[in-house]
């Protein structure tokens, strides 16, 4: 984990810090809230592009939260959706005699102000942020009685090239904005380079992942990628190529976890071993009877020896026939000997909600600790039962799902899905059990659905990648992870710039923080020279 990057970086980071810091203290960002989705629903209505006007002073969703109290909008509250050029902004009385609104206003001084800005503050950030993180994870492992190692190395590994590659990341996506904004922004909307700005900001910022170890790359790469998937079935969903339902987030994931099933049952090795082992801890049953199954649906011999041990353990009768002789078997005999269906399927429940109670108690109650801990004290009572709903929840969500997909293959079994009726089509039962368990999400609330799905998803396109890799079906070339990257992170600059919409409140929200885009360069020029010096300065919020 320890790659190294020698040389220094040089980019007069404390004059830079200085300056953001000032900045900082006049944002006044809202926190992050989650939203429910007939709120983003609300947002998805109106979701024709934003009319890219000239810089004329006319867009005002730029004007910082402290000036918005100056001034009235016409219509309703709904102060999110954005405007559409036909709707005017008026100001009171009061407010038109002592502000006027102005054209674009620079944020820096040059575009090498711009760009060494933007690095040092995302050099910090990437920095901090992955020191945070493995921090976090050695208190989890405290938690879960773990061994925990608070070794310097351990604590600031790959911190630096975290630093590095963000702040490349801010660097030229946030440079490359401002110096287009200049040159193409003057010609609107009939100029395809205006329009796609974003694209090539996103494509050639994708190139800072090559600071980033070779050996943890691919979770980001994963992660931008299926959220870059997720914006384009939106943006063509919009456009109606593609059709637009409710409950998608569950059909995603029950796509995705009939890939991922399969997946880890007969090709485990080309998943994340991490993520293997997770589900070799949350099955119901134990890893012998797994390959078992596996073996089963496949045709091959399965391993008597590792069975009758387990059989042993479980006191009932040892298995005495020939490797390839399950199918003379009952059904359900090498899965749960001794039990009827109904009654493995509860015992397999109960077993994997006690397993499943430690893995989601911390994840809910660490970031009430960390971020939100008044509110234990302002509001003891609703806060402990939103904890505790939210644990439950998914606890019952995890257990469920783990308890279907192994529960469904052997159902599949009594009614002849097995090798010896089918041959290699037998191999679409993991796929049919892994199906049927995504419809556990149901449980989950409506917004964390579709991150389940993602997560998912994520790890069936690593396992597919890999296999079609393997078999030769896929092109292998050094790189190939960087250009998967920096489509995925051109896709979703584009989304962020012209079609914010698109969207989830969450990630918008979080890209407001960091990244540049053409609705934040408006503000509002005070007349009062006491107040002059602070209107003029703008916010740097990209």
């Amino acid at each position: 984990m320890n790659s190294g990057i020698d040389s220094e970086m040089d980019f007069n980071i404390i004059t830079r810090v200085e300056s953001h810091a000032v900045d900082l203290s006049k944002l006044g960002l809202p926190a992050i809230k989650e939203e429910s989705d007939k709120e983003v629903q609300e947002q998805l209505e109106d979701v024709d592009d934003v009319e890219r006007q000239t810089l004329s002073g006319e867009r005002v969703s730029g004007i910082r939260a402290s000036e918005q109290k100056k001034f009235k909008f016409d219509g309703t509250s709904k102060s999110r959706k954005l405007m559409k050029s036909s709707k005017k902004v008026q100001f009171d009385k009061k407010s038109t005699q002592k502000h006027e609104q102005v054209p674009y206003e620079r944020h820096y001084e040059d575009l090498w102000g711009a760009i060494t800005r933007n690095i040092g503050k995302g050099f910090m950030l990437g920095y901090g942020g992955k020191v945070s993180v493995n921090v976090l994870f050695q208190l989890l492992n405290f938690i879960r009685g773990r061994k925990v190692n608070l070794d310097r190395r351990v604590v600031l590994q790959t911190a630096r090239d975290y630093g590095v590659f963000f702040g490349l990341l801010l660097g030229i996506n946030n440079g490359i904005m401002y110096q287009t904004r200049e040159r193409w922004g003057k010609y609107g909307d009939k100029s395809k380079l205006n329009r796609y700005r974003g694209y090539l900001a996103g494509f050639l910022a994708g190139i800072s992942l090559l600071w980033v170890p070779k050996e943890s790359r691919k979770p980001i790469i994963i992660f931008a990628h299926v959220r870059a998937l997720e914006l384009q079935y939106r943006m063509a969903a919009r456009r109606g190529y593609v059709p637009c339902f409710e409950d998608a987030d569950t059909l995603l994931m029950s796509l995705a976890s009939a890939s991922m099933i399969h997946s880890w049952l007969f090709s485990p090795s080309s998943l994340d071993p991490s993520y293997v082992k997770f589900l070799s801890i949350q099955v119901p049953v134990p890893l012998p009877i797994v390959d078992a199954l596996a073996r089963m649906q496949a045709g091959l011999p399965i391993d008597i020896v590792a069975l009758n041990k387990i059989r042993a353990e479980m006191k009932v009768p040892l298995l005495t026939i020939d490797p390839l002789g399950y199918d003379k078997l009952p059904p359900g005999e090498i899965v749960h000997p001794g039990q009827t269906f109904l009654r493995f399927f509860t015992v397999s429940f109960l077993s994997g909600v006690k397993k499943a109670l430690p893995v989601y108690l911390p994840v809910f109650t660490l970031p009430v600790l960390l971020f939100y801990p008044l509110s234990l004290v302002k509001a003891p009572v609703k806060t402990l039962s939103r904890t505790l709903s939210g644990v439950l929840r998914s606890t019952v969500f995890l257990a469920l799902y783990c308890a279907t997909g192994v529960s469904t293959i052997t159902l599949l079994r009594q009614f002849g899905v097995t090798y010896t009726n089918l041959g290699r089509f037998a191999h679409i039962s993991p796929a049919i059990a892994g199906f049927m368990s995504g419809l556990a999400t149901l449980i989950e609330k409506k917004s964390r659905r579709i991150e389940l799905a993602l997560y998912v998803l994520g790890k069936a396109i690593e396992g597919r990648t890999l296999q079609l890799s393997r078999a030769g079906m896929l092109p292998n070339f050094e790189g190939a992870d960087i250009l998967v990257f920096m489509g995925s992170l051109s896709v979703i600059m584009h989304a962020y710039v012209r079609h914010a919409n698109m969207l989830r409140p969450s990630y918008h929200s979080v890209l407001c923080r960091f990244f540049d885009a053409d609705n934040r360069h408006v503000f509002i020029k005070s007349n009062d020279p006491a107040e002059k010096g602070e209107h003029n300065t703008g916010t740097d919020k990209s």
